[in-house]
């Protein structure tokens, strides 16, 4: 994005802005900007409310943000707390705060950390969570590599070429088990699961479906349907198994 002869915006107290053509936009008081917004970059250290669409190439937010109208950013990092009311696109989505999205993200990448809700679908070329996510709808990606370290994430379906859900080994996770006296168990659950390669731990799941299928400890299916190979170990519940041909 051409950013020459662009007007920078700044807000470090309390301040309204009108929407408009920036190269770039800092927040570390109290802001507020009402129109749509182009920018550069955004960069949200305060609380700040955007009531328009917002299109730019960074969106980092390290403080509080609100977002009201559909988002369109090539970078979008949130390490504090995030709040998306429209439609998210973005090739690089990274979490570490907490995210909030009202509808559907869409992401070429997308990285979580911390904590997201979605109460749409969750769409990306890859995806990869050692936090905890909620998705509403689908989550959906070729790679959908999973690490339970923190509690219950969730999933209405999961879909991906590789879908991998296991147990991490972080100090965290390690510590939440001894202070919770072996009660600590971070679960995945969907009502389906679907994947040419799947391989899952501690997951609850109506349906998993596959070419070839893993299930490890904790694993407790109503139904799995396979075209290939179907491994269980360790404490393994699965009600029905159906080969397919």
């Amino acid at each position: 994005m051409d950013t020459n002869n662009k007007v920078d915006l700044t807000i470090s107290g309390f301040g309204v802005a009108p929407g408009g053509d920036y190269g770039t936009v800092r927040i570390s008081g109290r802001g507020k900007i009402t129109g749509d917004i182009t920018c550069n970059e955004l960069i949200i250290t305060g609380s700040a409310d955007a009531m328009g669409a917002v299109s730019c190439s960074r969106l980092h937010i390290t403080g509080e943000a609100g977002i009201h109208g559909d988002l369109k950013a090539k970078e979008l990092k949130v390490r504090g707390a995030g709040d998306f009311k429209s439609s998210d696109a973005t090739d690089d989505f990274s979490v570490s705060g907490t995210a909030h999205a009202e509808k559907s993200i869409n992401a070429g990448t997308a990285k979580i950390s911390g904590s997201v809700h979605v109460k749409g679908d969750l769409l990306a070329d890859s995806f990869s969570s050692s936090g905890m996510f909620e998705v509403s709808g689908l989550l959906s990606a070729d790679t959908v590599d999973i690490t339970l370290d923190l509690s219950t994430s969730k999933a209405r379906e999961i879909g991906g070429e590789r879908i991998t859900a296991k147990v991490g080994v972080t100090g965290l996770s390690v510590l939440r088990t001894i202070f919770t006296l072996g009660t600590h168990t971070p679960r995945l659950e969907a009502d389906s699961i679907e994947g040419s390669s799947v391989w899952l731990e501690q997951t609850r799941a109506r349906v998993v479906r596959g070419h070839d299928v893993t299930l490890g400890d904790g694993c407790d299916i109503v139904l799995v349907e396979y075209s290939g190979t179907l491994h269980k170990s360790g404490n393994v519940r699965v009600g029905e198994e159906r080969k397919l041909g």
